[in-house]
Formats: structure tokens, C-alpha cells, sequence
């Protein structure tokens, strides 16, 4: 759970994340499975029966993708992205420090959302000419929306995590 908001305050906004992480657990999860099963039955397919389906590769790739984006969004959920501390060596004061960081986050929130941008006018470009999977001739916005899922979902949690900063950071002293 987010600590961005009190849930007290806006209990209906807690239930859209709870359903957002467990769609997120839920996408990562069964995409993982199922891309285990599907290269074991490619391995079986090829090698016993020497008979290779070729359009599990294209399943392959859109499984890999939905869980590396949906992946990512929940990284930057849980904060178990990759950060540098080096700011820490250099800096002693900790509201210097958390402005710094804050001016990290927005620097990356605009990256989000600039990517977000592309994606989606990517994959309605994608939608509009209306391509197929090679194999399978599965719509291939399919594969592509797991980018605008993953960018959108990260912009929203570092959207959460800045305003939960900004609150801490611009709180008076004394307030808990």
C-alpha cells in the first residue's frame, strides 16, 4: 500500500491501488508461469517430437514484455528500484537531501510521462493501421500496450511518492 494519502481520506483511491497491485501481482505472476510452461512445451515440441510450433515465439515475447513492464511499475510501487546514494557522501543536510531527491523524481516523472506519450501514440498508430503478429496475426497493439501500462502505472506511483514527499518535506515542525 501507498503511503501517499491517508486512507482515511480518500478510502475510494485505496481501493483503486489495492486493485492496481494485485492486477499488477496478478499480470507478473501468470505471465512468469506461463512463459515457464510455454518454452518447456517449446523444448518438448522440438526436441522429442521435432515438430516446433513457431508461434510460441510470439507468445514468448508478448508474455516477456507484459513482465517487464508490469514489472517495472510495480519496482517503482514498492521503491525496489535501483537508486544511487552517493548524494549522501556529499551532502550532510537531510532537507537538502530530500529536496535533491525530489527534484530527482520530477526529472523522472517527466521522463514517465514523456514515454507515456510515445507509447500511446505508438500503439494507436499500431491500432489504427491495424497489424497482425506474424504467426498468430494476434493485433499486435496487444504487445505494445504493456509499455503505456507499465510507463502510465510508474508516472501514477511517482506521482504519489513526490506528493507524499512534498507533504513531509513543507510539513511544520512538530506535526506528525
Amino acid at each position: 500500500m501507498n503511503d501517499s494519502l491517508a486512507q482515511r481520506d480518500v478510502p475510494a483511491f485505496y481501493s483503486v491501488c489495492d486493485f492496481l497491485e494485485m492486477l499488477l501481482r496478478f499480470i507478473m505472476i501468470s505471465s512468469v508461469i506461463s512463459l515457464s510452461l510455454l518454452m518447456f512445451f517449446q523444448v518438448i515440441l522440438r526436441y522429442v517430437f521435432d515438430s516446433p510450433f513457431t508461434g510460441i515465439e510470439e507468445v514468448a515475447l508478448l508474455l516477456g514484455v507484459w513482465v517487464y513492464f508490469s514489472g517495472m511499475a510495480y519496482a517503482t510501487k514498492t521503491k525496489e528500484h535501483i537508486t544511487g546514494g552517493v548524494i549522501h557522501l556529499i551532502v550532510d543536510n537531510p532537507r537538502t537531501i530530500e529536496l535533491i531527491k525530489l527534484f530527482g523524481y520530477l526529472v523522472s516523472l517527466s521522463a514517465l510521462m514523456f514515454f507515456s506519450y510515445l507509447a500511446m501514440e505508438y500503439v494507436m498508430k499500431i491500432y489504427d493501421r491495424g497489424r497482425l503478429s506474424t504467426n498468430l496475426a494476434w493485433p499486435r497493439w496487444v504487445w505494445s500496450s504493456s509499455m503505456v501500462f507499465g510507463f502510465v502505472l510508474s508516472s501514477l506511483y511517482l506521482l504519489l511518492d513526490i506528493g507524499r514527499d512534498v507533504r513531509e518535506l513543507f510539513k511544520p515542525e512538530g506535526r506528525s
